[in-house]
């Protein structure tokens, strides 16, 4: 009884395989000797299984010890349960809890993988149990990991309360593209549920994601026809598809249950007028008479409904620069002279520039009064970014003109949950390479949404460029999306938007990637990656559906001159920074290279990269995200004192 109890007080969970044997012979000798389970006994069990689970992920797989550490566990395994029970009996709800998630960690050790526990009779409610109470004591990050343990069995009895409330938990972490993400598997079986449809919605909205919304949208419309803030939702969706007239045929019932709203007004105007505007530029260029005087009458008729509502905003707010022009613009289309004339009286007074005869009119991204003289305007195929890095990039003067980039921005996949902001990502490292550190443009090529061979094509660019002048070109290969770990050789892998994630054929190894880079002739790779290699997506949810276990895998020896950057290590996930629409890894990465202008070692860029993203991460997202710096060359230090970029021509 003694040493149990010095075993105990030292934390068993951090002793070694012979502590916990100690432990467990105490427990079978107490059990031999016919002694009934009780407190003693179950404490026991309970501090064996810590001993144990502590000491079985530093063994070597099939190894004699690690076969009996398995062979322990799963002795171990029912009588976890059986605790569980016996204290939910004595009403001791602290303990039973405790024993609860016991029982379901364990099963969800990596050496139990094979052992499928989870179809075992007492599992679902067990998890059900450990999951609803852990979130009650708002431990959510926790509570999620049941959650998911009790959805990978097949019990059905809490089935819908507990895709509901994993929703729940990822909402009230904020994690939104976890809660469309499951909220969107939920409503494929429980269509009805409002919570998760509403959930849905906001997510959708937080996110700007309008390739999801019109899901949840449905749903809720079906559920609460009449509910005026979806119809609102939906038109201003509507406005962002550049779907004009269909957006204001919805504002027009709106206004009828919001009469005078000053909003549904300024909707009202700027649809009607980039109505008409969409019909004037879809007729350029076309033959027909017929259809071009159609279209143009239309159009007309569009810039006419748009009037009255620009009369009456300008109105109250006379010195709205932005309503005094689209007015003016109005009259000019409609053929009114005299109006136009009154119009541009009112511009030129705003400081503004009168609209000419023949001016043509644009479309306008800006539905609020403004008193900006120089209107918002918006050219097909235009992102807006509310990120600080985005904004007003600088040019430092400089040439890299032996300087080839690759970057890939994976975001929309065919198989799998989308990656939060990679095209974002990508795309800003395309213009911090060229504009700010002076790569030729045609010397980067960006790829969104790459497929397998699309990858390889890239791959075989670079070894062209670079057989062409040996040791000359500086290689930068940037990826963000998804990536997935095999768990039966331990390799990492670049998860391509067409492939399934179960054959690894059709998925691109991070060992073939870095012997590539090996085989080319360059002066220097640098790869950046903003992925993991865990089985998560960048939100934190699982790519397989029916394994929620986070996996460890190996990312690839790497040879030659290359230094490899990644957004994260182990079973961490590289997670979205939300607020800045970037991954936590890109936005500091590239923060820190604007910052010191490039002029920034790959140590110190490393460490403040590495302390910026562990810190939001935790902060924003409660979850651990640490960045790996490494080189092909560890044994020769001078690497880390080289820059990204050369900077000094």
């Amino acid at each position: 009884m003694f040493l149990w109890l010095c075993l105990l007080t030292q934390g068993v969970g951090a002793q070694g395989l012979q502590e916990a044997d100690a432990l467990f012979a105490q427990y079978k000798s107490l059990s031999s000797n016919g002694t009934k389970e009780n407190a003693e006994t179950y404490d026991l069990i309970l501090s064996s299984y810590k001993g144990y689970a502590g000491v079985v992920k530093q063994l070597e797989p099939a190894t004699s010890e690690y076969v009996r550490v398995k062979s322990t566990l799963l002795e171990i395994f029912p009588k976890l349960c059986e605790a569980a029970y016996f204290y939910a009996d004595l009403q001791n709800h602290e303990k039973a809890l405790g024993f609860a998630q016991a029982y379901i960690e364990l099963s969800l050790l990596n050496v139990m993988n094979s052992e499928a526990l989870f179809a075992r009779r007492e599992y679902p409610m067990l998890a059900y149990f450990a999951a609803m109470n852990t979130y009650f004591k708002k431990d959510y990050e926790t509570s999620i990991l049941y959650f998911q343990a009790y959805l990978t069995t097949k019990d059905d009895q809490n089935r819908e309360s507990a895709f509901e409330n994993l929703t729940r938990v990822y909402y009230d972490l904020k994690r939104f593209d976890d809660v469309k993400f499951i909220a969107e598997k939920t409503l494929q079986r429980y269509p009805n549920n409002w919570n998760v449809v509403s959930m849905g919605v906001d997510a959708s909205t937080i996110t700007r994601d309008d390739i999801r919304l019109p899901f949840f949208l449905e749903h809720a419309l079906a559920i609460e026809p009449n509910k005026i803030e979806l119809h609102v939702i939906q038109a201003q969706l509507r406005e962002r598809e550049k779907r004009y007239a269909e957006a204001y045929k919805m504002y027009e019932e709106i206004g009828k249950s919001m009469p005078d709203n000053a909003d549904v007004y300024c909707h009202l105007a700027f649809n009607a007028y980039n109505a008409g505007t969409q019909l004037l530029d879809n007729v350029k260029g076309k033959k027909s008479k017929k259809e071009v005087a159609e279209a143009k009458q239309k159009a007309k008729e569009y810039f006419s409904k748009g009037v009255p509502y620009f009369k009456d905003i300008l109105n109250n707010d006379p010195y709205a620069y932005n309503i005094a022009h689209a007015l003016a613009m109005c009259y000019n289309v409609m053929g009114e002279s005299t109006n136009l004339r009154q119009a541009n009286q009112t511009l030129v007074s705003l400081r503004g520039k009168a609209v000419q005869p023949g001016d043509a009119p644009k479309l306008v991204a800006s539905y609020k009064p403004s008193r900006n003289v120089n209107p918002v305007e918006m050219e097909a195929g235009s992102v807006e970014s509310t990120s600080d890095i985005d904004q007003d990039i600088p040019m430092l003067g400089i040439k890299n003109a032996n300087t080839y980039v690759v970057a890939i921005g994976n975001e929309k996949y065919k198989h799998k949950s989308q990656v939060s902001f990679a095209h974002n990502d990508a795309n800003s490292i395309q213009e911090y390479c060229c504009q700010m550190f002076g790569v030729p443009r045609q010397n980067v090529h960006l790829r969104k949404d790459a497929t397998l061979s699309e990858i390889k094509e890239e791959v075989r660019f670079l070894k062209e460029i670079t057989k062409n002048s040996p040791d000359t070109y500086d290689i930068i290969f940037y990826y963000a999306g998804h990536g997935i770990p095999n768990t039966e050789t331990g390799g990492a892998y670049l998860l391509p938007t067409d492939a399934t994630g179960t054959d690894f054929e059709s998925c691109y190894s991070l060992d073939k990637l870095y012997s590539e880079f090996d085989e080319m002739q360059a002066k220097r790779v640098v790869v950046l990656l903003d992925a993991c290699f865990s089985g998560a997506t960048r939100t934190g949810d699982m790519l397989e559906d029916a394994r929620f276990v986070e996996y460890d895998a190996e990312e690839g020896d790497i040879k030659g001159h290359t230094i490899v950057f990644s957004a994260a290590q182990g079973t961490q996930t590289a997670l979205p920074y939300d607020d800045n629409q970037h991954g936590f890894f890109t936005y500091f990465l590239l923060k820190h290279l604007r910052e010191s202008k490039g002029n920034i070692s790959f140590e110190r860029l490393g460490k403040l990269v590495t302390k910026d993203v562990a810190k939001s991460a935790l902060t924003f997202k409660n979850k651990k995200q640490e960045p790996k710096l490494r080189s092909s060359d560890e044994s020769d230090p001078s690497w880390k004192e080289e820059l990204l970029f050369n900077v000094n021509e």
